[in-house]
């Protein structure tokens, strides 16, 4: 589940990755006593990815800690976004995305918090995984994150913080995202995170 402007950047293929604490819960409550270890591979088709983790604190074999993706690769996902149902047949749906602000007060929207896959349009399918703590993101990765350029100057990019504010390095812009989205900082914190690659799919 993506921002409106983020979705809008996976849909013109900008964006093709994501970074998502979810599953790692566990090394996330202190993440400078974790190290990560190895991400282990699915054996057989029953079984699936996860990322194994040393505690420093207590560095034997048996305090390793496994953590698990939400997702899989191969895993396809369908981006949920504010929808509602027009006219008297459960198969039309309109989405809040498509309208201007003052049409879509005359709208009463269903969150897409509840949306089910059948009235999703867009889909993506996931191609990677890999596991990193935040500020390890390239300034490559962070342009693959969707960053947008800063609406006055077309070399900077945007501060997501401070709107009349441009930031020289992706990375950055990157980390003011973050903050504006989630409740660990970027800095600070340094959360480790799941890294997913994915593609966006033509045919919804």
């Amino acid at each position: 589940m993506f921002k409106e402007f983020l979705q809008k950047q996976v849909i013109a293929k900008v964006k093709t990755q994501t970074r998502r604490t979810h599953g790692l819960e566990k090394v996330n409550h202190n993440p400078g006593r974790y190290k990560f270890q190895a991400l282990l591979p699915p054996i057989t088709e029953k079984d699936q990815l996860y990322a194994l983790f040393v505690d420093l604190e207590n560095p034997s074999t048996s305090a390793l800690v496994s953590c698990k993706p939400k997702y899989q690769i191969g895993d396809i996902c369908y981006l949920k976004e504010n929808y509602a149902i027009a006219g008297n047949t459960t198969h039309h749906h309109i989405y809040q995305a498509d309208y201007d602000p003052e049409a879509r007060k005359k709208i009463k929207w269903k969150s897409k918090l509840m949306m089910p896959a059948v009235s999703a349009r867009y889909k993506v399918q996931v191609t990677g995984i890999r596991v990193e703590q935040l500020s390890q993101i390239s300034e490559y990765d962070a342009k693959e994150e969707g960053i947008e350029r800063h609406w006055r100057d077309s070399e900077l990019w945007k501060d997501y913080l401070d709107d009349d504010n441009g930031i020289s390095f992706p990375s950055t812009s990157f980390f003011t995202l973050w903050d504006s989205i989630n409740n660990y900082g970027p800095w600070d914190y340094n959360p480790w995170v799941f890294v997913y690659e994915f593609k966006f799919l033509e045919n919804g």
